[in-house]
């Protein structure tokens, strides 16, 4: 029993195909693996610098996002009209941005501008 020639020249042709559509296949398998880890695939040793350390929706399209860059951290409400940067230098080793602004009082009867109006008016 003979087999003919063109029947191996298909099967030839059909496994080599079968390959190449294989090797196509890991191969994308492998390019989406680094395009949607951001590349740590191939740089697992690199440092990564920045980074979303945490995220909370507000309401239906506003987001409150905490970014991390270089050991620092920002908070961001994104979605909206604007992008807001609501606080920054979050975790910085050096002297905290806001160290000067005088912060309010945790209750009034802490406030010392209420007691000073309270010995002028001269009630207790």
């Amino acid at each position: 029993m003979e087999i003919d020639q063109s029947f191996l020249n298909l099967a030839w042709y059909l496994a080599a195909g079968a390959g190449l559509l294989l090797f196509l296949v890991i191969a994308l398998w492998i390019f989406r693996g680094f395009m949607t880890s951001g590349g740590a695939l191939m740089l697992k040793g690199r440092n990564k610098r920045l980074g979303v350390v945490d995220q909370a929706a507000i309401d239906g399209r506003r987001r409150l996002v905490l970014i991390r860059r270089d050991g620092v951290e920002h908070l961001v409400m994104t979605g909206g009209p604007i992008d807001i940067v609501i606080e920054t230098g979050i975790g910085a080793n050096g002297p905290h941005p806001y160290k000067d602004i005088e912060r309010a009082p945790s209750s009034p009867l802490d406030d010392e501008r209420i007691r000073i109006a309270e010995a002028q008016t001269g009630r207790s």
